[in-house]
């Protein structure tokens, strides 16, 4: 009895052992692609911080330059921010192919006056193009009679200017009113002074609002695991609010 008894556990052993190995070895492509399927994500799946990789097929968040240039746009608005808050204040002056910008706001303006008119009544203008209100012109109208006599526009012709007063708008291109022609300052035929000063403080501003929004994109991605920390990593840094803190 003992005997077929033993003889009975192995045969039953036998058949389940195959049973078993067909079992497993369907099993492997299975879990294979469940797995895959687990590890892989979606271009939907990535946040606005990351960018998706076709070969790992993942979600993958962007280095600091790569952020830097997303946020080029808002950079250069900051620093336009800032250069205007300089010229408002009067530390400023700035050229004149600038003023469009400017428009309503009082500051000085820096100019190469290239062309001057008079009328038989006694108004003058002083253009930085050759032709009065062509496009993109910047002038200085003096709408006052002897404010600006031919002697003084022949003095101010082929020389850099500075100008303070409002810039307005008129004809499609921009202009300061003057009254007096001790509006008129620091007349010289070189202009490098003012030309370092505003490229020198564009490149200050830049650099300093690239750090500031490089290292607040930094910070809070590391502490950003969702997709919409994430989200609000991206969108909090790169936005005026977020630049100008």
């Amino acid at each position: 009895m003992t005997n077929n008894s033993t003889k009975v556990s192995s045969t039953s052993g036998n058949k389940v052992a195959p049973i078993v190995a067909i079992i497993a070895i369907f099993s492997i492509p299975i879990i294979i692609l469940l797995s895959n399927s687990l590890s892989t994500q979606k271009p939907t799946d990535c946040s606005l911080a990351e960018k998706y990789n076709d070969k790992t097929k993942r979600c993958v968040v962007m280095g600091r330059s790569e952020y830097l240039e997303a946020a080029k746009s808002e950079i250069s608005d900051a620093v336009s921010d800032k250069i205007h808050d300089d010229f408002k204040n009067g530390s400023l002056c700035i050229p004149a192919d600038e003023t469009q910008k400017y428009v309503g706001t009082n500051g000085c303006v820096r100019l190469y006056v290239k062309h001057y008119y008079i009328e038989s009544y006694g108004w003058a203008w002083l253009d930085a193009y050759q032709n009065s209100y062509q496009n993109g012109d910047f002038t200085i109208a003096a709408l006052g009679k002897g404010i600006i006599n031919k002697s003084d526009a022949e003095y101010y012709l082929g020389k850099w200017v500075s100008v303070r007063g409002t810039i307005e708008l008129y004809k499609g291109e921009t202009q300061i009113r003057i009254n007096n022609k001790s509006a008129i300052t620091d007349v010289s035929t070189e202009n490098t002074p003012y030309l370092t000063q505003y490229s020198n403080l564009e490149d200050k501003y830049r650099l300093e609002i690239e750090e500031s929004v490089g290292n607040c994109f930094e910070t809070k991605i590391k502490n950003s695991s969702t997709k919409t920390a994430k989200d609000n990593a991206y969108t909090s840094c790169k936005s005026n609010k977020g630049i100008k803190n």
